[in-house]
């Protein structure tokens, strides 16, 4: 959890999409952040996100988990922590008119 609330963040923009970077010192997460019109939460026409974890890996252990479902035991907790560091309030500015990324949050 401490590094879903705390780790540092880095947004990029990849051919296959947007993906965030989370890591600490020792734990790294990576997936994809997809872009989601429909789940406008807000008080403006701002776009959702959703996470979706592709890879959880602790460098000083060695533990690896590709692949990472919310049902999983204790992911359900995470993913919800995600969203709320990954929130459209805190990543999404506008910008001459439209909602644009930030690189970093």
């Amino acid at each position: 959890m401490e590094l879903v609330e705390t780790g540092d963040l880095l947004l990029a923009h990849e051919p296959e999409g947007i993906r965030f970077y989370l890591r600490d010192k020792q734990i790294t997460m990576t997936g994809r952040l997809i872009i989601r019109p429909d789940w406008n939460e807000g008080p403006d026409d701002r776009p959702g996100l959703m996470p979706v974890i592709q890879k959880l890996e602790d460098g000083v252990t060695g533990y690896c988990e590709v692949g990472c479902e919310p049902a999983i035991e204790g992911l359900s907790r995470i993913y919800d922590a995600l969203r709320t560091r990954l929130a459209p309030s805190r990543l999404f500015r506008r910008q001459n008119g439209r909602w644009m990324l930030t690189e970093h949050a």
